[in-house]
């Protein structure tokens, strides 16, 4: 009797699993063999390829130009631009003047001076504006809060010059009076440090005996500068103008 009478059946089954699985899987591997080797195929390939190189090269050509256009700007020389500015006349009411009081002005700077700016004017005086004496006059003078000169004039009154307080800077270019009760006229020059921004002037006479009797007034107010500015050469702007130009160029080819 056969000990072993299954052996050629389960030889037979092995070899057919074998033979199913190959003919199943075969269509498949021959279909990805095919695409593999498909003229389209390969070239989509490439074409996909090449594509992502040239988004790439554009990316990194994208960022060096931001980056220089960035460099470029943020190391704009700095110039010295001149500025000029004058304060209104204010005569106050026409052979009397204003009754005491103060004159205030607001100037706007489009950058700081540097070196400091200069201030020039005339400060009027009508009929009997005194110097030290009994009835001393006191004119100051406060550039953005701070207080560059306090003292008082013989314009037409009585009196010495009187000086409480003069700042480094200030200068009295000349005081004259025209006689008693004739009025007379002192001259400023003020160096200063012009703000970027609003820049505040006071004149002030405090109180006065009445028009009349005295009066003052303001003439000639001139504000002279080279205050910083960030004021791109020539040579700069065409930097500026071909990056940007460079970058509309990829824009426009995208």
């Amino acid at each position: 009797m056969d000990r072993h009478p299954r052996r050629p059946a389960s030889n037979n089954r092995v070899k057919s699993i074998i033979i199913i699985t190959y003919t199943h899987y075969r269509p498949a591997a021959s279909s990805l063999e095919r695409i593999l080797h498909d003229p389209m195929a390969k070239r989509a390939t490439k074409d996909y390829a090449e594509g992502r190189e040239s988004m790439n090269k554009s990316i990194v050509t994208r960022f060096f130009l931001l980056t220089f256009l960035a460099v470029t700007a943020l190391s704009l020389p700095v110039f010295a631009v001149p500025f000029t500015a004058t304060l209104p006349d204010n005569l106050g009411t026409p052979g009397l003047g204003l009754n005491g009081g103060s004159l205030t002005y607001d100037v706007t700077s489009p950058g700081a001076s540097n070196p400091q700016a200069n201030l020039t004017f005339d400060l009027v005086g009508f009929n009997t504006v005194d110097g030290s004496n009994c009835c001393t006059d006191t004119f100051t003078l406060t550039i953005n809060g701070t207080e560059l000169f306090s003292g008082a004039f013989d314009m037409g009154g009585t009196g010495s010059q009187l000086i409480n307080y003069i700042a480094p800077g200030v200068e009295i270019l000349s005081t004259t009076s025209y006689g008693v009760n004739a009025g007379g006229l002192t001259q400023f020059s003020v160096d200063f440090d012009l703000l970027a921004g609003t820049n505040t002037f006071i004149f002030d006479y405090g109180s006065m005996q009445g028009l009349g009797d005295e009066g003052w007034g303001l003439q000639n107010g001139l504000i002279s500068a080279n205050i910083d500015s960030q004021v791109p050469e020539p040579s700069t702007m065409m930097l500026l103008g071909g990056g940007l130009a460079c970058l509309a160029l990829i824009r426009r080819k995208k």
